[in-house]
């Protein structure tokens, strides 16, 4: 009766112990950061993914400058880079529009399979608009909005 005992106890004690480690859930936080190095003035308009493609806010770097935000994830969820867009409103990210100084734009949303979609990118935590992006850019004769 007493090794009865002593395994049923042993056995709750193991499940208690399962039960409290696998009830935490390790929070994982991440950094994101959005770098102008093109040599221009860069506005980020970001657009939701509703069928009008409504303006949602905007973002503003000047040459040299960053932004960052932190974000925390949970053990099993996806952190995306995509997030630094978020203002945290309930709507959707669809697309964005990138304005270098008001003379080319670049547009990106979640089909432009492309290294260079800010919305897309997963090769580490730190974005970088480059020259390039901007000479890759569409002119659009100051009217960029």
């Amino acid at each position: 009766m007493k090794t009865k005992f002593i395994r049923i106890t042993r056995f709750l004690f193991i499940i208690n112990i399962l039960i409290f480690y696998l009830g935490c859930v390790p929070e994982l936080s991440t950094v994101y950061t959005l770098k102008n190095e093109s040599g221009k003035l860069i506005k980020v308009n970001v657009y939701d993914s509703g069928p009008n493609k409504e303006f949602i806010h905007e973002i503003i770097l000047e040459n040299n400058e960053s932004i960052s935000k932190e974000f925390t994830d949970y053990a099993g969820n996806a952190s995306h880079f995509y997030y630094i867009f978020n203002d945290n409103s309930s709507l959707g990210i669809g697309s964005l529009a990138i304005i270098y100084d008001n003379s080319k734009v670049s547009r990106f949303n979640f089909d432009n399979i492309n290294e260079r979609n800010p919305i897309l990118f997963h090769s580490g935590d730190t974005f970088t608009f480059t020259e390039e992006d901007y000479e890759n850019s569409e002119d659009c004769n100051g009217n960029c909005e």
